[in-house]
């Protein structure tokens, strides 16, 4: 087996922390990655890591030899990004974390006439709310949803993404709309119950900050069961503006306090990142360019569009 064969799965021993997750990571076992590594210790013949029931480190040495190791790959990338773009058209396979609610509502749309466009390209999507990295997951590139994006990665923009709060005309009709966010204590909110502070909501307007606890008898973190319990009248919630566009038309459900800025996750910025190099291949540039243009163009002119 190759001498760069060890020093990838070394590499990546180090960025996941573990050899059961690099395992995981590489389709191998633990065992297998813990020998790959202990071959390459052999071939040095100085010891790169650590090693103790709980935990993995490297010593000095280690720490030298993984930042040439890294920047060997690195550079083995950029010949074959070289590579791809002496091909000229793009091709081959460009695997893309994107975030659930995301991708089946907004970036899904892009995919096919992307693909038609391009016919020498496969698009694997990764579908996830877990935050991935491409320089330590097995992706091209990922999508975010915030203004502070990865450090370290390119953000080419996407749009933005706006947070709504909706109620059903229903229970508006039954309870009034609150005119400033102190009056939310008085309705009932659905919150997501990802962590205790969930159902804290800040808003602003101009140098005016509000923040509120509010409470409500139905907590769900899912976007699509959350609205399903707003359109049968259960409180005020807070979406993602994608997601609501649809039933603001047809007058499913209504926007609340549209005067103020609601802050928090899930909103912000749309960016697909990816690793910083000297040649992006052609067919992640055709992507960011491709997805770019046609959802703050056909797909916002569709009446599907959202943020600005």
């Amino acid at each position: 087996m190759s001498i760069m064969q060890d020093v990838a799965v070394f590499v990546t021993v180090v960025e996941t922390g573990s050899f059961t997750s690099a395992a995981q990571k590489l389709g191998s076992t633990p065992s297998a990655v813990s020998r790959q590594v202990s071959r390459l210790e052999d071939a040095l013949k100085v010891r790169l890591l650590e090693r103790s029931t709980r935990s993995l480190r490297l010593n000095a040495t280690g720490e030298k030899v993984f930042a040439h190791c890294k920047s060997v790959l690195d550079s083995a990338q950029d010949v074959l990004d070289i590579a791809d773009e002496a091909h000229g058209e793009p091709h081959g396979r460009l695997k893309i974390g994107v975030p659930k609610a995301y991708c089946a509502q907004v970036l899904r749309h892009a995919v096919p006439p992307f693909l038609n466009r391009y016919p020498d390209v496969e698009v694997q999507l990764v579908v996830t709310d877990r935050t991935l990295d491409p320089h330590y997951d097995d992706i091209d590139a990922v999508v975010t949803i915030t203004d502070t994006p990865i450090e370290g990665l390119v953000a080419a923009r996407l749009g933005v993404v706006k947070a709504v709060l909706c109620a059903s005309p229903t229970y508006i009709a039954q309870h009034g709309k609150p005119r400033h966010p102190s009056e939310l204590v008085n309705f009932d909110c659905l919150s997501l119950g990802e962590t205790v502070t969930d159902n804290i909501w800040t808003f602003r307007r101009g140098d005016e900050t509000v923040t509120v606890e509010t409470n409500g008898r139905y907590i769900v973190n899912h976007t699509e069961i959350r609205m399903d319990a707003v359109c049968n009248h259960f409180g005020i919630g807070i979406f993602p503006d994608f997601t609501v566009n649809t039933q603001l038309r047809k007058g499913t459900v209504v926007t609340v306090l549209d005067d103020w800025a609601i802050e928090g996750r899930y909103q912000g910025r749309v960016n697909i990142q990816y690793p910083r190099s000297r040649h992006i291949s052609p067919k992640l540039r055709a992507f960011v360019d491709f997805a770019s243009s046609f959802l703050e163009g056909d797909f916002k002119r569709s009446g599907h569009g959202y943020g600005g």
